[in-house]
C-alpha cells in the first residue's frame, strides 16, 4: 500500500475545508440567535396599571422558558432614563407615548402600541368649554416623573 502524498490529503482535505467554511458564514448570516432567557423591564409604581400589565407580560414569558424580571420605578421618565442609560440591566420598558420625543429617541425602538390611556376630567360647576375652559388653572397629573 502506498503512502498518501500531500497533494492526495489536500484533495480531500481542501473540500471538506472550504464546505465546513461555507457552512459556517451561512449559519452566522442566516440563523438568528435565540433570544435571552432573562429580560429585565422597568414597569412604574408597584401599585399602577404598567405594574400590572407587566406581570401579564411575565405570566405569558414564562410559558416560554423567559423570565421577565420587574423593576418598579417612579414612571414613564425614569423608565425612558433607564433605556437611555442602559443601567439596571433594564432592556424593556412601558412608557407614555410621545415621551420620549423625536430627538430623545436616539438608539430607542418602540414595539407600538400596549393600549390607549384616556385624560379624565372631573370638576363641579358648570359646564366649561373644551380647550379653553382649564386655562390657568391647575390639575393634578399624578407623582412626578409619571
Amino acid at each position: 500500500m502506498k503512502a498518501a502524498s500531500f497533494r492526495d490529503i489536500a484533495l480531500i482535505v481542501l473540500p471538506i475545508a472550504l464546505l465546513l467554511g461555507l457552512a459556517a458564514f451561512l449559519v452566522a448570516k442566516f440563523v438568528q440567535p435565540a433570544p435571552p432567557r432573562v429580560v429585565v423591564m422597568s414597569t412604574g409604581s408597584a401599585d399602577g396599571a404598567y405594574h400590572a400589565f407587566a406581570e401579564r407580560y411575565r405570566a405569558q414569558l414564562a410559558k416560554y422558558g423567559i423570565r421577565l424580571e420587574l423593576k418598579p420605578s417612579a414612571g414613564s421618565v425614569e423608565n425612558l432614563a433607564r433605556l437611555r442609560a442602559g443601567t439596571d440591566g433594564v432592556s424593556v420598558a412601558l412608557l407614555q407615548g410621545g415621551i420620549a420625543g423625536a430627538e430623545g429617541a436616539t438608539g430607542l425602538m418602540t414595539l407600538g402600541s400596549v393600549f390607549y390611556e384616556p385624560l379624565w376630567c372631573f370638576y363641579r360647576g358648570a359646564a366649561i368649554p373644551l380647550g379653553t375652559g382649564l386655562r390657568g388653572r391647575r390639575i393634578a397629573v399624578g407623582v412626578p416623573g409619571s
